[in-house]
């Protein structure tokens, strides 16, 4: 088996993550050729950004039921940070989030979008090299969306940030075997990949679409390492339609294996709107909109 050399280099942060926190649980040492998603599931502990767009709403709700509700079960839960600043301002933000999730001995999921950067123009290895200056040194795991990019380019560019985990989001490929082509085209640079990226797929439909890439790699390419994570914000119910759908509901917030099978986390804060459409039709994309948080947060 071909072992991601970032394996070893992930080892020192889940160690400091499975010693802090209540709710940590302890995990043996790393042993040598571990696979990157073996790791990762010993990194209970996730950085909660304190400026993600649910916890800034919530700081000036008026006191209540839902603000309570959504303070609870959305903007104190671990979700991935979007960054799409432009190439001057990226590092600082960048900077700014892994240190503060180091400071607490945390592990920031980042979720760059290259797209609404407007950094794909020229294959995108600029801006994800100031991503990666950002990053430095610091430990991370990041999600890399850019449909318009050049995805080899763009991990290569990254590689920089030697200890940063880099998925490629492929929930846009047509079948599990575009998708693996997608990833392994890639190059060496890409760790793993993630699906359903801001979507509504149903947790065993989103495990059954994951674990077939993980079959078509495999047999593609030879490797059974790399790590495959579901975006699992809002898919805890069946839905019809993919923007602002009625009826939708967060999915599991922090569900880990250390045997292969899709980790699932939030690579989307709920109650950030799709667009105006469905339930929020007066909204815009990206917009935070409290009614559409406070019904995915309903039980």
């Amino acid at each position: 088996m071909t072992v991601n050399p970032k394996a070893a280099l992930l080892a020192p942060v889940v160690v400091l993550l499975a010693a802090c926190g209540p709710t940590a649980k302890a995990i043996d040492p790393p042993q040598p050729g571990q696979p990157p998603y073996a790791l990762l599931a010993g990194a209970e502990d996730f950085y909660v950004n304190p400026d993600n767009p649910a916890a800034k709403w919530v700081r000036t709700a008026p006191p209540g039921p839902r603000t309570d509700a959504i303070r609870t079960r959305i903007a104190t839960r671990p979700a991935a940070t979007l960054i799409a600043e432009p190439a001057a301002t990226a590092p600082e933000r960048v900077r700014a989030v892994v240190t503060a999730a180091a400071a607490v001995r945390k592990l920031p999921i980042l979720l760059l979008d290259a797209d609404r950067a407007g950094a794909c123009a020229d294959g995108g290895a600029r801006w994800f090299g100031e991503v990666a200056r950002g990053l430095r040194d610091d430990r991370a795991l990041v999600v890399v969306r850019g449909r318009h990019c050049e995805a080899g380019d763009a991990a290569h560019a990254l590689a920089a940030a030697a200890h940063a985990t880099v998925l490629l989001d492929v929930s846009d490929a047509a079948s599990p075997e575009i998708a693996a082509q997608r990833v392994a085209a890639s190059g060496p640079d890409v760790d793993g990949f993630a699906t359903d990226v801001g979507g509504y797929t149903p947790e065993r439909a989103a495990l059954a679409t994951s674990r077939a890439i993980s079959r078509a790699l495999a047999a593609s390419t030879g490797k059974r390492d790399y790590t495959a994570v579901i975006d699992s914000s809002r898919n805890a119910e069946p839905v019809s339609g993919a923007c602002n759908p009625a009826g939708a509901r967060i999915g599991s917030y922090e569900s880990l294996s250390d045997d292969g099978a899709p980790q699932q986390l939030w690579l989307t804060v709920p109650g950030i709107s799709d667009g105006p459409c469905g339930s929020a039709s007066s909204s815009r994309a990206g917009d935070f909109v409290p009614d559409l948080a406070a019904a995915l947060a309903q039980r």
